[in-house]
């Protein structure tokens, strides 16, 4: 038990010296001025903790592309970056056509790899215009679903999340409700 307890405390270090870099991070980079943005620029989005790429800007709004998504957001929550040489232009002038799974089966995946897939079937489930998805996570510790249903509560385009009928899976499946 007392294995455990150290275990757990290696771990809790670890998160936190992770958390302090990219606190350290965001805090060393400038904050976009609006007048010197212009389309095609690369911007950090905070609240995402995502880079974007500028589409438009208006007195007090920027439009983004972030990833296969559209978002508008206030300046204050963009910072400057350095350009992705991976630049996505193959993706500009995208039309629904994106493959996703309505109910995607996450069960015994790691967190990470976990999250990748739900992140590119919640994308096109939203660019497809979908207006509902599912996740079977399942049910077993528990840290599988807290990591999904926590990064999909940031999403701006999640309206809700609900779990399952308990005949449908219950607390093992997050029923997803597009905005």
């Amino acid at each position: 038990k007392k294995k455990t307890i150290e275990k757990e405390h290696e771990i809790l270090e670890h998160a936190r010296k992770l958390i302090k870099t990219e606190i350290q991070k965001e805090e060393r980079r400038p904050k976009a001025d609006i007048k010197k943005l212009s389309p095609g620029d690369t911007v950090y989005i905070a609240s995402l903790k995502k880079n974007g790429t500028v589409e438009s800007i208006s007195e007090k709004r920027v439009k983004l592309q972030v990833g296969l998504l559209k978002i508008e957001t206030e300046p204050d929550d963009l910072f400057l970056t350095q350009k992705e040489k991976d630049d996505d232009k193959h993706l500009k002038g995208f039309h629904r056509s994106l493959d996703f799974d309505y109910s995607l089966d996450i069960r015994g995946m790691r967190v990470e790899d976990a999250l990748n897939l739900v992140e590119r079937n919640i994308e096109a489930a939203y660019v497809n215009g979908q207006t509902e998805c599912e996740i079977i996570h399942g049910k077993g510790t528990g840290a599988l679903k807290k990591a999904i249903r926590d990064y999909l509560k940031e999403l701006p385009f999640v309206k809700s999340l609900s779990y399952a009928k308990p005949e449908e899976g219950g607390q093992g499946k997050t029923i997803i409700k597009m905005k």
